[in-house]
């Protein structure tokens, strides 16, 4: 695969430039989701979650198992996840109202979860600290 890696950077960041880390969730939330990836053999396998809150009760889940798009390449990780997270939250009948995304500012899955949410009928987001 031949690639620009340059453009590809200027693309995240210029992309990064939309992504705001205010706290501005609304009121009456009712539901939270969340995606995850796996890599294996060429393939990439998503799961996405929609939980009632408070209670976090499994409201739906949605799996994806296709081929791997993007390849492996540190600082690029979000043109190899974003198809298939984008693909799976197409699938889910029951749509966020938050959607949990890495914490990071910086990482394209910050602004990724800002699309979608801003796509739909999904109102805010949740940024997560997942590493210790």
């Amino acid at each position: 695969m031949n690639m620009d890696l340059n453009a590809l950077a200027e693309k995240q960041l210029e992309l990064s430039k939309g992504i705001s880390l205010k706290d501005e969730f609304p009121k009456d939330i009712k539901t939270i989701g969340g995606f995850d990836l796996a890599f294996s053999g060429g393939r990439v396998f998503c799961a996405g979650v929609v939980l009632e809150y408070p209670d976090l009760e499994i409201i739906e889940i949605k799996t994806l198992c296709s081929k791997e798009e993007f390849p492996y390449i540190p600082g690029f990780l979000s043109f190899r996840e974003a198809p298939a997270i984008i693909r799976t939250y197409r699938m889910l009948k029951n749509k966020p109202d938050i959607i949990a995304h890495d914490l990071h500012p910086g990482y394209f899955s910050s602004l990724l979860a800002k699309d979608l949410a801003r796509r739909s009928k999904c109102r805010s987001l949740i940024a997560v600290q997942h590493h210790h």
